[in-house]
């Protein structure tokens, strides 16, 4: 059956920024070159996920149209959520998307590190150069895959 996520397949805007952001920005690894698919009229890349899975980007020709949602649509996907491995390093991540804000992609929005209480964890989230919403969250005291309910009293 199941064993793990392979890939998340995102519709790029602009290939070359999207793998700029992901590998220069957020860190993660280009893996090969970009494979020109001419029989389906798209380019495909692919990321490395720390801990296994990966991201394809796919950049369809002649250019497809942009459709726009907002995060409460039903029937969508809502976010892409990272783990990060401390609080410190989700300070760091919000250091160079400011940095990187300044530099090169301006049109990305992101908000400032904060706890959730109820879920024990912190978070940021992230909207990338193709407006893709990203998450990157820290459990504080629970595991990853406990809920909510099994904090203790005095947290909730």
């Amino acid at each position: 059956m199941l064993t793990d996520i392979n890939h998340i397949g995102i519709n790029v805007k602009d290939m070359q920024a999207s793998i700029r952001f992901y590998r220069d920005v957020l860190g993660l690894e280009q893996l090969g070159n970009i494979v020109d698919q001419k029989d389906s009229c798209n380019r495909v890349q692919y990321m490395k996920v720390p801990g296994g899975a990966m991201i394809e980007f796919i950049e369809y020709y002649p250019e497809s149209k942009q459709t726009s949602y907002d995060d409460t649509d039903a029937g969508v996907i809502r976010h892409i959520a990272f783990t990060v491995s401390s609080r410190e390093d989700l300070r760091a991540l919000y250091v160079r998307l400011q940095q990187a804000k300044a530099e090169e992609f301006s049109g990305i929005t992101f908000t400032e590190p904060a706890y959730l209480p109820y879920l024990d964890l912190d978070n940021l989230l992230v909207r990338d150069p193709n407006g893709i919403e990203l998450e990157f969250c820290l459990k504080r005291t629970i595991g990853r895959y406990d809920w909510p309910q099994d904090l203790p009293e005095k947290q909730r």
